[in-house]
């Protein structure tokens, strides 16, 4: 009885990461582009940044909202982060989306900033 019970738990763990990992390549397969925002703010700056930046995510992220966004924060500089605004629009512009040129232009005050339009590539198999 012991194995069958464990035969049951092994199952339900793969039938687990299986969904998950479907769903992963579904949310994966809505971005067609995406524009990456790097901060490099200055130390005495810090704390004020990290709160525009949680407050931008979440407007950004709003329901209503027609892109995603994830912040990183460096492992080695605690004062650099990177924004990734992900889109799932055809048309892409090379300077970037109003949402993004606004967010960057916002974020001067506290630092230098680098912003970068990347477009997803299609693998033929």
């Amino acid at each position: 009885m012991q194995f069958l019970s464990d035969l049951q738990n092994w199952h339900d763990f793969r039938l687990y990461h299986c969904r998950r990992a479907r769903h992963v390549e579904t949310e994966r397969d809505k971005m067609k582009w995406m524009e990456i925002i790097e901060i490099q703010s200055a130390e005495n700056k810090l704390e004020v940044l990290e709160l525009q930046l949680k407050e931008c995510l979440l407007e950004i992220n709003s329901p209503e909202s027609m892109q995603t966004a994830h912040l990183f924060q460096s492992k080695t500089i605690p004062t650099d982060f990177s924004i990734h605004i992900y889109h799932n629009s055809e048309k892409i512009t090379c300077e970037g989306s109003p949402l993004g040129l606004k967010l960057a232009r916002s974020l001067k005050e506290y630092g230098m900033i680098h912003h970068s339009v990347w477009h997803e590539m299609t693998i033929d198999q």
